[in-house]
């Protein structure tokens, strides 16, 4: 089972960076580091790459502590549904990002 959750959730972590190759081509040169606004880092489109699997390594991870934490407190869900709830919320973040620099020359 813990193997199974393991595949789900590199699963759902790797889905920003399929998303990004998808839409790389209409990011402006420069990017944005921040959903919305524009008080964010302004960064190289080659640098943007290594933001959003930087994440994605993060959101990982991030989901196994947060779910050990949450899991102490609430014993009725499971480890492995709440972890890829987590990491879904988080990887749904990091699609946003990507999105909201499609076409913006910034």
């Amino acid at each position: 089972m813990k193997k199974k959750s393991n595949i789900i959730c590199v699963f759902i972590s790797l889905l920003p960076i399929v998303v990004l190759f998808f839409f790389y081509n209409s990011l402006g040169q420069f990017t944005n580091t921040k959903i919305s606004g524009s008080n964010g880092m302004i960064i190289s489109r080659s640098s943007f790459i290594f933001v959003i699997v930087g994440l994605s390594v993060l959101w990982y991870y991030a989901s196994v502590l947060i779910s050990q934490r949450l899991i102490g407190l609430n014993s009725f869900i499971s480890q492995v549904g709440l972890r890829s709830l987590i990491n879904l919320f988080f990887s749904v973040l990091s699609i946003l990002l990507i999105l909201s620099n499609l076409g913006s020359g910034v």
